[in-house]
């Protein structure tokens, strides 16, 4: 009976899992075809470009505090240490607020030696997405502090769902008003937006008393934590890389209008990756028990979750591939490349969501270091084969960059799994 309950348990979180994943690529793909339809292709590709630097950029000036938050936050909570939690955040927010700070100024000092007429409103939108970055690092560490508290609700919610629904609202508004868009005025829109959630969140830990704003007697080195937090980091950074480095070889060696038809195409085939992020945020908390008990237990969950996640991603991918055009009609850029971009796309990021098992299992195993030396292979290939393909063959050099980097990822790692559990990612999936 209780192994009954337990699957039950599992099957009804897993379903809330998905359908809060799908739910926040809708969001993001529905925030996207809204800006893509009032934005010119040129203009939509400079904010997909600082829009990339954010998310890129909040990670390092972070410093993994966030993830670590799960490994010291949840016993300080446990233990009614408020004290230590402040403490930690206090930490973290100072660490925000300094890179940031460093960053933003290196960022308008290279812009400023680019340009002649060095009046604000001439540097690109990247610039100004510098005061975005903070923000948003902020945000994300104080979601850390309500995950531990098992409060996932109040991480997934705000950040993944409410704040693209808050952006396209605050864009169709001004467009409204003022008859117009550029993409300098979406980034200031994603930068009020995400204040807005920020406010929300820090007025919930006040009402919720999670935070104790008392210094700590004796306080933790900050070392303790850096050692935990930046291989996590590093890791982290490496893994979002993957999906993101395209648009930054297309700006450098094409121009806006390509990244905008580009990242139309990948928008769209995210949706492989928001599948399999929904099922590895259920199957990733099971793999340490499963590797106390053994491999069989291994083999059972490997097979489970690849079963999973192949019946799952095979048909959507088939769809994508066979109607790019009618899918991608919808972003109003009438560009035939991004159509062939789109579907040279699809079995890469098929690759990207099967080699999400063997990633979660080396990670948990003890291999964090082979496997960071892995992904640093695959985005240095990546980044190759971008400035091989992109000058002669352009958006489509760069899908077939990707696909053949995350191709040779899921190779890598699968034998890797091999090598070191005995089971390859198919083992028994039938």
């Amino acid at each position: 009976m209780d192994k009954e309950k337990e699957a039950g348990f599992l099957q009804r979180t897993t379903t809330i899992m998905i359908i809060t994943v799908l739910s926040k690529y809708i969001t993001v793909y529905a925030f996207n075809v809204g800006l893509a339809r009032l934005l010119s292709p040129e203009d939509y590709g400079d904010y997909k470009v600082a829009e990339t630097f954010v998310s890129l950029a909040s990670i390092p000036v972070l410093m993994g505090g966030a993830t670590a938050a799960l490994k010291f936050l949840p016993l300080a909570f446990k233990e009614s240490n408020l004290e230590l939690i402040w403490e930690y955040t206090r930490f973290y927010l100072v660490t925000v607020l300094t890179l940031s700070f460093l960053l933003a100024l290196t960022t308008y000092a290279i812009s400023m030696s680019f340009l002649e007429d060095t009046s604000l409103s001439q540097h690109h939108p990247l610039v100004y997405a510098t005061a975005v970055v903070p923000v948003m690092a902020i945000t994300v560490l104080i979601g850390s502090v309500f995950q531990s508290k098992n409060m996932i609700y109040m991480t997934i919610f705000p950040r993944w769902i409410f704040y693209p629904i808050l952006k396209l609202g605050l864009i169709f508004a001004l467009y409204a008003l003022v008859g117009k868009l550029t993409d300098s005025w979406a980034i200031m829109i994603a930068f009020t937006a995400i204040l807005i959630i920020l406010f929300y969140l820090l007025i919930k830990v006040k009402k919720l008393g999670l935070i104790r704003l008392q210094k700590i007697k004796n306080p933790t080195s900050p070392l303790i934590w850096l050692k935990i937090s930046i291989p996590m980091m590093l890791l982290f950074f490496l893994q979002r890389t993957l999906n993101q480095i395209d648009i930054y070889m297309i700006e450098i060696f094409a121009n806006e209008d390509a990244v905008g038809h580009f990242a139309a195409a990948q928008i769209t085939v995210m949706v492989l990756f928001a599948i399999q992020s929904s099922f590895m945020i259920i199957f990733d908390p099971l793999m340490t028990p499963a590797l106390k008990e053994g491999k069989h237990e291994i083999k059972k969950l490997n097979a489970k979750g690849f079963r999973l996640l192949i019946l799952s991603t095979v048909p959507i991918s088939l769809l994508l591939f066979l109607f790019p055009d009618t899918i991608l009609s919808v972003f109003g850029h009438n560009e035939p490349a991004a159509a062939t971009t789109l579907q040279i796309l699809v079995p890469g990021y098929l690759f990207s969501a099967m080699f999400a098992m063997p990633y979660s299992w080396l990670q948990y195993s003890g291999q964090e270091r082979n496997v960071t030396i892995i992904m640093f292979t695959s985005v240095t290939l990546s980044v190759v084969l971008d400035g091989l393909l992109i000058p002669d063959y352009g958006i489509q050099g760069a899908a077939v960059a990707t696909t053949a980097m995350f191709f040779f990822t899921f190779i890598v790692l699968s034998m890797m799994l091999k090598r070191h559990l005995g089971i390859y990612p198919w083992s028994k999936a039938k």
